[in-house]
C-alpha cells in the first residue's frame, strides 16, 4: 500500500485503540462494522478483477481492505473480551492479506 493507504489502515486501527479504552464492547462492535465493510469492498474489487475493469484500483483496494481489517480486529483480539468469531476473522482476513 501507499503512504497515505498505510496512514488510513493505521488511523483505522487508531480509532478502534482509543475507543477500547472508553469502552470495549463498542470498539468490538466497531472493528466487526469495520470488517464486514472490508469484506464487502474484497468481494466488489473481486468482481472487477474477474471482469478485467479497473484492475490495479482493484487490487490497490483490496490490499487496503484486507490491511485494514487484520489491522482492526488485531486491536481487538487482545481484549478477554473479545469473541472467538474476532480470532476466526482476522486469521480469515490474514490469509486473504498474505496471497495480496
Amino acid at each position: 500500500p501507499s503512504e497515505d493507504d498505510r496512514n488510513r489502515v493505521d488511523q483505522c486501527a487508531s480509532v478502534i485503540e482509543e475507543i477500547l479504552k472508553i469502552e470495549s464492547s463498542l470498539a468490538e462492535s466497531a472493528s466487526g462494522r469495520i470488517s464486514e465493510l472490508c469484506a464487502v469492498t474484497l468481494k466488489d474489487c473481486r468482481s472487477l478483477i474477474d471482469r478485467g475493469r479497473f484492475v490495479a484500483e482493484a487490487k490497490r483496494q483490496s490490499i487496503v481492505a484486507s490491511t485494514t481489517a487484520c489491522s482492526v480486529l488485531a486491536a481487538i483480539q487482545g481484549q478477554r473480551s473479545s469473541s472467538p468469531d474476532t480470532a476466526k476473522q482476522l486469521e480469515e482476513f490474514q490469509k486473504i492479506a498474505k496471497f495480496q
